[in-house]
């Protein structure tokens, strides 16, 4: 059991079997030979189901199982693709491209950044963190190549290649969406910190966008070389840290796989009834406009503001000069918008979602040049708040085996959203800010009504499920205290029987069946124990 983390998996369980029949032996009877092999048969059966159950590789630590995914997403994720000044500034200083080129090139990538990304979200669902994770940083290591080769490409591969490169570092995050879940809790006495986790990754996919500034020191073919190998080498460290199947909560215990199995294939099996209940589900679809909404806001926002604040003026240089760099230090807020998720739940969040999109659009359109400082504040909170909303509702809200499906679904609803952010231009800036505000408003309103309408059902469901546990709890109770005083008056057993069959209450249990999925390995190791104590007592 060495390496065995307390409260996960099967590793607990054979533990807890172990504990139980070494308590039922010794404490509940007087030292015989036979009950002391007979401990010995029981233990050594339990280590065999370990064996068997717990699949072959290294037990780790959740907070080391975590520490790879956000250092490969700070590093390699599809981020990469929003350094598009620095990219754009460097193939017009260094090849043969014209500025109108460069940015023909860069829209083009995005676009099939954009629709790849929504094309190839449900390829985890069906093969697995880790082969999806390998499938993306192969990819993006296979564009970081053809990109260093721009001397001998055209411009139409070289979109590709960038768009590519983005598709392969999205696949990547999502295959690492599930790992804050590592600290997640069913158990309301527990706190879970899957939001903070969440909001860390979601803001560490922002950073990788800093990657391009390094195109100012060094040469271009040497940089996507590099970047090439580091791609190379992180898909080997995914092939051996990432699991077949997505975790789910605190409770598993966190593997990282022997070589030999890096290519073993998942057991994730996307169910239709949960696709369907998904998509037929109002708030689904309410979370999937408002997303929508609020994301083609933001990049209305991004697209007119060199616009809005253009001149020759010192305010309008330095303010395009820290555009890139605030608008995309996400990584400030999103921990802080996760950990706001962890402690009260969705519907002041989704609140507060709507509120930044309305105080975003009515700054950019509405505030002087001196103004549009705040602006950025506003979409760095906005950005901030959108992307972790949308990692986190879906790992929450859904099974696992649905995540892929309806990443797609949200990414194509913000594409047919989109082109409302091509409707109006810096100059007619006033008009999209008051349309944008008050349609986002109203869907934001109606999502977190539907959300809080929903937290409150769930919350007097349990209450009555816990009323039902309680008053079984009790009747067990007294049924165990009956037990016990008829036993006190029955004849004493000779050594060598076994009374502990007799004592301990089979309503134990049945008590710990009844209680919730998640709770299971907790109380499952209780009751043996209150049974050998009741069978000493009598003993």
């Amino acid at each position: 059991l060495k390496g065995a983390r307390p409260g996960g998996g099967p590793s607990t369980l054979a533990r807890n079997s172990v504990v139980a029949v070494g308590m039922q032996s010794f404490s509940m009877s007087e030292p015989q030979s036979g009950s002391a092999m007979d401990s010995v048969t029981h233990a050594e059966a339990s280590f065999s189901r370990f064996r068997e159950e717990t699949p072959s590789g290294y037990i780790v630590r959740r907070r080391f199982a975590f520490t790879v995914p956000l250092v490969l997403v700070t590093f390699l994720s599809g981020g990469l693709i929003f350094g598009t000044a620095p990219f754009q500034e460097a193939i017009v200083q260094h090849f043969d491209y014209t500025t109108s080129d460069a940015q023909a090139v860069v829209g083009r990538g995005l676009q099939v950044f954009v629709f790849g990304s929504a094309i190839l979200a449900p390829l985890i669902d069906f093969v697995g963190p880790r082969r999806c994770a390998l499938a993306g940083l192969l990819l993006e290591s296979l564009s970081l190549l053809v990109i260093s080769l721009i001397r001998h490409i055209s411009s139409g591969l070289l979109s590709v290649a960038l768009g590519s490169m983005g598709v392969g570092g999205n696949l990547l995050l999502y295959a690492s969406a599930h790992f804050p879940l590592l600290f997640k809790s069913h158990d309301e006495a527990i706190h879970s910190y899957d939001g903070l986790l969440q909001g860390l990754i979601s803001g560490a996919y922002m950073v990788t966008g800093f990657a391009f500034i390094l195109l100012q020191y060094i040469d271009f073919e040497t940089f996507f070389r590099v970047y090439t190998v580091m791609a190379a080498v992180g898909a080997c460290l995914a092939g051996l840290t990432y699991p077949d199947t997505p975790y789910s909560s605190m409770h598993e215990a966190p593997q990282w796989c022997q070589p030999c199995e890096w290519l073993a294939k998942g057991e994730v099996v996307p169910s239709g009834r949960d696709v369907l209940g998904s998509i037929l589900n109002l708030r689904t679809w309410l979370f999937f406009l408002s997303f929508g909404l609020t994301a083609t806001c933001a990049n209305w926002g991004l697209t007119i503001f060199i616009g809005v604040v253009s001149g020759t003026s010192a305010e309008s240089a330095a303010l395009v000069s820290w555009m890139p760099l605030i608008a995309n230090s996400t990584f400030i807020f999103s921990p802080i918008f996760g950990y706001w998720i962890d402690s009260k739940g969705f519907t002041g969040p989704i609140v507060s979602l709507g509120l930044w999109t309305v105080i975003f659009a009515l700054s950019i359109g509405f505030l002087p040049l001196r103004g549009q400082w705040f602006t950025l504040l506003a979409l760095n909170i906005l950005q901030s708040q959108i992307y972790s909303l949308q990692f986190m509702y879906l790992n929450k809200c859904y099974p696992g085996t649905v995540f892929g499906v309806l990443m797609s679904l949200s990414c194509i609803t913000q594409s047919a959203v989109g082109p409302l952010a091509l409707l109006w231009q810096d100059t007619e800036r006033r008009c999209g800010a008051a349309v944008f505000s008050s349609v986002a408003a109203v869907v934001c309103a109606l999502w977190a009504f539907e959300q809080w309408r929903q937290a409150r059902h769930d919350q007097r469901q349990l209450l009555s499920e816990t009323t039902e546990a309680s008053t079984t709890v009790m009747s067990d109770n007294n049924s165990e205290v009956d037990a016990s005083s008829a036993s006190l008056f029955s004849p004493r057993r000779e050594p060598g029987s076994m009374p502990c069959a007799e004592v301990i209450p089979a309503s134990s249990s049945s008590w710990s069946c009844s209680r919730s999925q998640s709770s299971s390995s907790r109380i499952n190791s209780h009751p043996p124990e209150q049974g050998a104590n009741t069978a000493a007592s009598v003993v």
